[in-house]
């Protein structure tokens, strides 16, 4: 009778640590879609330059982060930024071969091994790929899993360019 509490128990925090894993896992991936999918439509916001718009356009990634990290990523601007080489270049990114693996832990707070490759391309024909690798940081905020203000944006928007 004890072996069977004792698998239930541990089958239960299994569960729950993997529930807990897939959900930070799942922000990510979708945060990594996002910020390295780049449109014509992502790259006229950036060319047209209006503040309205942009404030309106940095909303899409507010889900993925807490609010220390989304302030922290809209003061620096990284949201639109990130199209700069894109529009100047007049090219669009995709992400392929995306892959994940949780690293660090302690407490509320995640770090997964990310890596995944960055495609630039244009109307006709692929420009670049250019594999990259990062860590992610998240923290837990109300009961969801976010990017938290540890990331370091600007490196992340350092390698969006081609050569």
């Amino acid at each position: 009778m004890s072996y069977v509490i004792i698998f239930m128990i541990t089958a239960t925090l299994l569960i729950g640590c993997s529930n807990t894993s897939d959900g930070a896992k799942k922000t990510i991936e979708s945060f990594i879609n996002k910020h390295y999918t780049i449109t014509d439509s992502d790259n006229q916001v950036y060319t047209k330059g209006d503040i309205e718009e942009y404030k309106s356009y940095t909303e899409k990634f507010k889900e993925f982060m807490t609010e220390e990290c989304f302030n922290y990523y809209n003061t620096d601007r990284t949201s639109i930024m990130r199209a700069k080489g894109p529009a100047k270049g007049n090219f669009n990114m995709e992400v392929k071969n995306f892959e994940i693996s949780e690293g660090e832990k302690s407490g509320d707070m995640r770090c997964f091994d990310v890596s995944f490759t960055w495609v630039a391309k244009d109307k006709e024909k692929v420009l670049e790929e250019k594999p990259m690798n990062m860590k992610i940081y998240l923290s837990e905020e109300d009961g969801q899993w976010k990017l938290n203000a540890s990331n370091k944006f600007y490196l992340i928007n350092e390698k969006l360019s081609i050569s």
